[in-house]
């Protein structure tokens, strides 16, 4: 048996060679010794310094505690743990204050019983380190996979060749794939076709290395045959080597954002054709407003045109008619027979401009019938040549089977004139005048707002000259009676205002369009006529004007025209029986017991029209001839204006010849 001393070399031999850490404690825990190996790894210090359980990171009272279990005969094994050692010094690049041990605590004993503790230190910083490291990885991989699965994006890693390596799911919630469906596919199966040549090129460039990532909106075809919008951003993976891993893409579901800019893109169309639809009402309602401003306004001087014609008339029929009584009373010679002359000459002229502002005025008396406008504008044009001259050439270019009108075919001819006299006027230099005709079906639903007329069918003549032009500002007034632009005294501004006035009557509409230093084009519009029979009328011998001896009934409101149609007839041997209105003529006709050959009468006149006047009488004396006259249709209806193609009519003012003529043509003429 080996002695006390013995042991006790023998155990400090053991300690001093031994290479693992060990520390010794008496029974009142102060370190009683520390061998080589702890010194290594703990550094050189006083022993009553060694107190790890100081710097044990688990905390003081657990390697303390396990000091104490060892002194009272216990063995403890601590796990290992960290050692915060500040006083070390750096070796080998690492930090000297983080250490890590497994501690082992033993009592130590000889035979007389315990007398302290023994601590070993094995030092396991390598491997607590290597622990740590796998622990980061897994971390790691663990967080990895939860954000590329719990990611609010689509995310997936695709092979060079397209196909799907890994998906989360995310992205099979996009798709409407399961994630193993998905995986037996390839990009390009889902992609939709229309996008997948944009999709490949993009790839193609990632592939050379011309780009580093893409992004563009596609769209997948889902396994439900829905089809998807998403925004793409893809990247290329590469290995060390430079060669081509994997292709990361990102993928976020646009649907309900293209779905919100597409509604927005046509809330925004609607609006703009809402707007502009506005626009247009606004623009058309700003015309008709205008349109109906001049109708109002061509309306109001019409009104007024025509009640200076209606009493101007009656005076010019007066004057005029006195003045040639009072001529024909006269010897060739006498010195007053120039100044009578010059009173008949200017009354000519003035009923003139009377007739020119009743048919502006629409007030005039028409006798339409049934004509061919090709016909009756075909006869005209060597006329027109005539009056136009050598230095325009004038062109006319009928539409074939052109439907009859119904219109006044001497009214028409003025039309025609004006027109054509205003196109010589625009060409002082010559040019040329063209004359078309053609045919409209018109639609107020669908045909020009500027054409003022009813639904149906209509003829067209359309005369264009390559003049200078109508300015804009004078457009607007081209109509309107007496505006000219012409010299004073080289015209009335009456023929435009005549042509709207016959035209309108006539059921119709004119309408111009003009650019400066180019030329101006009328558009006349008549309605198509209907099965109307055709009624020619004899043309009254050019004889000079006789009286006679029959009976005629005289019926006009206008006191002074009464007496002087009266007195004109009965000193040309005529039996007169005068009323100044038609009850008092039809009275008169029922008192008068001989024959009446002639009813001359008004058309308008208060309490009853001529035309009711006729009708009244004819019934008692059917064999009595009849012959209306008026300057002035007024308020009456409708149909006092357009007199049957069958009725003869004389216009005011009454001029002693005309009136005896037409007198004695009707007479002469079996009823």
């Amino acid at each position: 048996m080996p002695t006390v001393d013995e042991e006790h070399d023998l155990t400090v031999g053991l300690l001093q060679h031994s290479k693992v850490a060990v520390q010794v404690y008496r029974a009142d825990l102060r370190c009683a010794l520390v061998n080589p190996a702890f010194v290594e790894l703990f550094g050189e210090q006083p022993l009553d310094q060694y107190d790890l359980s100081e710097h044990y990171v688990a905390g003081p009272g657990t390697l303390e505690e396990a000091i104490r279990r060892a002194v009272a005969g216990e063995t403890v094994r601590l796990p290992p743990d960290w050692y915060d050692l500040p006083g070390r010094t750096p070796s080998e690049g690492r930090d000297p204050r983080r250490v890590a041990f497994a501690a082992t605590a033993f009592p130590v004993q000889n035979g007389s019983g315990v007398r302290g503790a023994a601590v070993c230190y094995a030092d396991v910083t390598a491997e607590r380190n290597l622990r740590s490291v796998a622990d980061a990885l897994e971390l790691s991989r663990q967080q990895f996979r939860a954000t590329f699965e719990q990611a609010a994006v689509g995310i997936a890693h695709v092979a060079p060749d397209g196909r799907w390596l890994n998906v989360n799911r995310k992205l099979c919630e996009i798709v409407g794939y399961a994630r193993q469906e998905l995986l037996a596919l390839t990009f390009q199966d889902i992609t939709h076709p229309d996008d997948l040549n944009g999709d490949l090129a993009y790839v193609q460039s990632l592939l050379a290395d011309e780009i580093s990532t893409y992004s563009m909106d596609k769209r997948y075809v889902r396994a439900d045959g829905e089809i998807v919008w998403v925004e793409l951003t893809v990247s290329l993976v590469r290995d060390d080597a430079g060669s081509p891993r994997y292709f990361i893409s990102v993928v976020h579901d646009i649907s309900a954002r293209r779905a919100a800019e597409q509604a927005k893109a046509s809330a925004l169309d609607a609006m703009k054709k809402e707007s502009a639809e506005r626009a247009r009402a606004e623009a058309r309602l700003r015309e008709t407003e205008e349109q109906l401003r001049h109708s109002q306004k061509m309306e109001t001087i019409g009104r007024l045109a025509g009640t200076v014609a209606h009493d101007f008339n009656n005076l010019i029929s007066v004057i005029g008619s006195y003045a040639e009584l009072i001529a024909r009373g006269l010897r060739p010679q006498d010195p007053i027979r120039g100044d009578l002359d010059e009173i008949m000459t200017a009354g000519r002229r003035a009923g003139e401009l009377t007739h020119q502002l009743l048919a502006f005025s629409r007030q005039q008396i028409l006798q339409p019938r049934v004509i061919d406008l090709n016909q009756a504008i075909s006869t005209t044009v060597k006329m027109l040549r005539r009056l136009v001259g050598d230095q325009i050439d004038v062109l006319f270019s009928p539409s074939p089977g052109l439907p009859k009108v119904f219109v006044d075919a001497s009214q028409l001819e003025q039309v025609l004139l004006n027109l054509v006299v205003n196109a010589k006027d625009a060409m002082p230099l010559g040019g040329k005048l063209t004359l078309e005709t053609g045919e409209l079906e018109f639609d107020l639903a669908v045909s020009p707002k500027r054409l003022q007329l009813s639904n149906g069918r209509y003829a067209l003549f359309r005369i264009t000259d390559t003049g200078v032009g109508i300015e804009k500002t004078v457009q607007e007034r081209i109509f309107e009676p007496f505006f000219t632009t012409k010299e004073r005294g080289q015209g009335t501004g009456l023929g435009l205002s005549t042509v709207f006035g016959i035209v309108k009557q006539s059921g119709g509409c004119v309408w111009m369009h003009s650019v400066v230093g180019i030329g101006t084009s009328f558009e006349i519009y008549l309605p198509i006529a209907a099965h109307t029979p055709a009624v020619e009328r004899p043309i009254s011998p050019s004889a000079v004007p006789v009286g006679g001896s029959e009976t005629i009934l005289l019926s006009e409101d206008d006191q002074q025209v009464r007496t002087l149609a009266r007195t004109i007839l009965r000193r040309h041997g005529y039996n007169v029986l005068d009323a100044a209105n038609g009850v008092d003529a039809l009275s008169e006709s029922e008192r008068y017991e001989g024959t009446i050959h002639l009813l001359l009468a008004d058309l308008v006149m208060p309490r009853m029209t001529g035309i009711e006047l006729w009708e009244k009488i004819s019934r008692s004396r059917s064999d009595m001839n009849v012959l209306f006259m008026s300057g002035y249709s007024g308020d009456s209806a409708d149909r006092t204006r357009i007199l049957p193609s069958n009725f003869d009519f004389i216009d005011k003012p009454l001029m002693l010849e005309p009136l005896l003529a037409k007198v004695r043509e009707v007479l002469d003429r079996k009823r």
